[in-house]
């Protein structure tokens, strides 16, 4: 990539991040603290929710390399080489759960125990957060939502939280890739 396209492409990304989260290096703009926790939560979450994306893409293909016996890293080909392997996906494999694909990949695959449960545990966050607008949850309600979205005892809202589960994603995504 030349030096041009990436300027370009940096202030594309600069201009995304400031339309989806906010401006917070603009020292002229009046930002409150629930403006800078809300682009916390929506950095956090987006993360949370693309890296379940990708597993469950990487889990998809590995399901379809196996079955149809293929070698591909684009499961976009495997689709279109062959209508019965769409019509399979789409009325089989694209109706059973994440949790299910996870579980049939560990059984036919050599996933290790402790992956899976990583593997478990982001789903539990995905769909938990799924449901939640905000992290910042009532007194009442923080106990049991502090269990779900703890991770290693760091808080959602901490960089520590975000590191540790970004190392499991790269650990998944790494281990399912690699066999």
């Amino acid at each position: 990539m030349n030096r041009q396209d990436r300027r370009k492409l940096i202030k594309e990304l600069d201009d995304i991040s400031k339309t989806l989260i906010i401006n917070y290096k603009d020292e002229n703009t009046f930002l409150t603290k629930e403006h800078f926790q809300r682009a916390k939560e929506k950095i956090i979450r987006w993360a949370i929710i693309n890296a379940h994306a990708y597993i469950d893409y990487l889990i998809t293909l590995k399901i379809n390399n196996i079955i149809f016996k293929r070698k591909s890293k684009n499961l976009k080909k495997i689709l279109e080489s062959n209508e019965l392997i769409k019509k399979i996906n789409h009325g089989l494999i694209y109706e059973i759960t994440f949790i299910k694909r996870a579980e049939l990949i560990k059984n036919i695959t050599p996933l290790k125990d402790s992956l899976f449960k990583k593997i478990t545990k982001i789903n539990n966050i995905r769909n938990n957060i799924a449901h939640l607008y905000t992290f910042d949850i009532s007194s009442k309600e923080k106990q049991y939502w502090n269990k779900i979205l703890k991770y290693e005892n760091n808080d959602i809202m901490s960089n520590d939280w975000i590191t540790i589960f970004m190392r499991d994603v790269d650990d998944i995504i790494d281990n399912i890739s690699n066999f």
